[in-house]
């Protein structure tokens, strides 16, 4: 697993991820769009090389704080979600250059 660049579940009803998903330390793209996630794990800011987060089409009211801690990430595809509000967090990210929260 700590070798693993992309990892993709797109469209398999996933309504978690486990927390092993945070030691991939190498992963550059998590693509979870068209799930059932109800959250991601607050240690996702661990994921230091992620540059892109899809997780379009789930069950998601938030996004964890710890986001903002991804300082390689400069996509974030969240539409299509519950999400009530984002972290302050966002705003530390200097590398973001896609934003989609729309519903």
């Amino acid at each position: 697993w700590e070798a693993l660049a992309v990892l993709n579940l797109d469209r398999n009803y996933v309504s978690y991820l486990p927390h092993r998903v945070t030691d991939c330390s190498q992963l550059t793209e998590l693509r979870c769009a068209h799930n059932q996630l109800l959250r991601l794990p607050a240690e996702i800011g661990n994921l230091a090389c992620l540059s892109l987060l899809d997780v379009r089409n789930n069950l998601l009211q938030a996004l964890p704080d710890s986001i903002g801690l991804l300082t390689s990430l400069s996509r974030i595809r969240a539409s299509g979600n519950r999400l009530l509000s984002v972290p302050d967090t966002l705003s530390d990210m200097l590398m973001l250059t896609e934003l989609d929260l729309k519903n």
